[in-house]
């Protein structure tokens, strides 16, 4: 697992064991989770809510909260090289792909406008300009390429952030250091 600088985090929290008769259990799955959510181990925060789940089977707010973590599973995300494909085929497929449909229509616009320019000043005798408007056509098909991998992962992140953020509010505590601190510890 590379979970980076929260790797150290989940060690930490990995140290305490779930009890049964510890009500503090709860607050240390919801942490350990919020970690693995942070970092996108999706896979792993649902591991770790199913084997709470496991322990506490009584607890309709454990099964809760492993069913709603399992929904990542369920998460439609664009990938990122779909949209590149579909761009190649079509301009701004991608980027319609990815729920951009605005970008998608300018992409279009821009490489059939630049690609039809082209092939006018071609068939009118003027070359040089027709070789400025192709050149300016494959320089937009490029970026409607680049623009629908970048469209995919965005709305992926979008997505993704909205996944956590609704397990956050609806069954992670909010830390509250002055809950664990007792004002008169911290100047002795």
């Amino acid at each position: 697992m590379s979970l980076g600088v929260f790797g150290k985090a989940y060690d930490v929290l990995a140290a305490f064991r779930y009890d049964n008769d510890d009500p503090s259990s709860w607050l240390i799955l919801t942490s350990r989770v919020d970690v693995l959510l942070e970092t996108g181990s999706y896979a792993l925060a649902a591991d770790e809510a199913r084997r709470y789940r496991e322990m506490f089977p009584e607890s309709t707010r454990a099964m809760e909260f492993y069913g709603e973590i399992e929904k990542y599973k369920k998460m439609d995300v664009p990938c990122p090289w779909t949209a590149v494909g579909l761009s190649a085929l079509v301009p701004g497929a991608g980027q319609f792909y990815a729920g951009r449909k605005r970008d998608g229509i300018l992409s279009l616009a821009g490489v059939v406008i630049a690609a039809g320019a082209s092939a006018l000043c071609f068939m009118n005798g003027y070359a040089d300009l027709g070789w400025t408007f192709g050149f300016f056509s494959g320089l937009f098909y490029t970026g409607t390429l680049y623009g629908a991998w970048n469209s995919a992962k965005e709305k992926t992140v979008s997505l993704q952030k909205d996944f956590v953020r609704g397990i956050r509010l609806s069954y992670i505590p909010a830390y509250e250091p002055e809950k664990d601190l007792r004002r008169d510890r911290l100047f002795d």
